[in-house]
């Protein structure tokens, strides 16, 4: 089919599908495990695992970042894209002995966002040094 503008453009119309994205991207299987970690490296509960897994019809990136308690200091964060998220975190960058909070903002390509969190409990005992 031949289409003609106001103007007097003229060009060719073929079938267009349009996908009109209004969902944000949706978060599944947030996983924060062990939910207590020690990162003392006496090999035991050292490591805590991320993992989640997000859909949209748009591409995804995502960060997550830790803070100590829930609005404390961000101790790290770490990026990325895709669908799928699978990040050991070993305490690097930890700023004392405190509760630490996870958040995950997931954003598609059209800003649509969401965000999952959760909280992971620091179990390592404080250090100290002895005094003489």
């Amino acid at each position: 089919m031949r289409i003609k503008d106001n103007p007097g453009n003229t060009g060719d119309w073929s079938d267009l599908v349009t996908t009109v994205d209004t969902d944000a991207p949706h978060i599944s299987g947030f996983n924060i495990s062990p939910l207590a970690f020690s990162p003392n490296d006496d090999g035991v509960l050292d490591v805590i695992a991320v993992s989640a897994t997000i859909s949209d019809v748009n591409p995804v990136t995502w960060e997550i970042c830790v803070r100590c308690d829930v609005t404390g200091p961000l101790v790290v964060t770490t990026s990325g894209s895709g669908e799928t998220i699978a990040w050991p975190w070993d305490g690097s960058g930890e700023q004392g002995d405190d509760d630490h909070t996870v958040v995950l903002p997931a954003t598609d390509s059209i800003r649509l966002w969401t965000i999952a969190n959760g909280s992971v409990v620091d179990t390592a005992s404080p250090s100290y040094a002895t005094l003489r």
